[in-house]
């Protein structure tokens, strides 16, 4: 949890008490909300495939802007992962 906490920018014990304890907006107000080992479980995988998500699109505009060139294109590159054959624009 340290290591993650830290690359994503907040301290350990606030992303701990982010995913026990979140705060939920009611009205005008927020409260605290406790929550079950299945929702923190759910939590934090809805966390991970977030997380991924992202790091994936970033990847891939990385490899995007690294490859761009002015000139026609007749090449592209194919990404296979674990859901299939994906082709990126």
């Amino acid at each position: 949890v340290d290591k993650a906490a830290y690359l994503m920018g907040v301290s350990a014990a606030d992303l701990l008490k982010g995913l026990l304890n979140p705060r939920v907006k009611v009205g005008h107000e927020f409260i605290v909300k406790g929550q079950t080992v299945e929702q923190v479980y759910y939590a934090v995988a809805a966390l991970a495939k977030a997380t991924y998500d992202r790091m994936f699109k970033w990847l891939v505009s990385r490899i995007n802007s690294s490859l761009y060139t002015a000139l026609p294109r007749q090449y592209f590159i194919g990404v296979l992962d674990i859901a299939g054959f994906e082709i990126f624009e």
